[in-house]
């Protein structure tokens, strides 16, 4: 939640910001993680040179589409993935190659 106490004063002003990696992304080869935030705000009289009466409003949209960013490639997430499998492979081969070879010896 987001609150802002804040008013209109006798000149206008206002703000605006957008962080966003969709752009520098594509342009740097790097992963996009979809993490963007735009804000707005604006403020002043109602009527110009006069604050007896003013306004402020503001905005703002969030959103994070990848929830777990990495810092590793899908590429290397997928070969551990591979990795950790041959793994587990290998130790339930060992495993059932050392249980058949002492039932053999008794």
């Amino acid at each position: 939640m987001n609150v802002i106490t804040r008013e209109g004063g006798k000149k206008y002003f206002g703000t605006l910001e957008g962080v966003t990696d969709n752009l520098s992304g594509r342009w740097l080869g790097s992963p996009r993680m979809d993490y963007n935030i735009y804000n707005a705000s604006l403020g002043g009289p109602l009527l110009p040179g006069r604050d007896r009466a003013t306004f402020f409003l503001s905005g703002e949209r969030r959103w994070a589409r990848d929830r777990a960013p990495s810092f590793m490639s899908d590429d290397f997430r997928r070969q551990l993935r591979k990795e950790r499998a041959m793994r587990r492979i290998r130790t339930m081969e060992s495993q059932h190659f050392t249980a058949s070879s002492s039932a053999m010896m008794t």
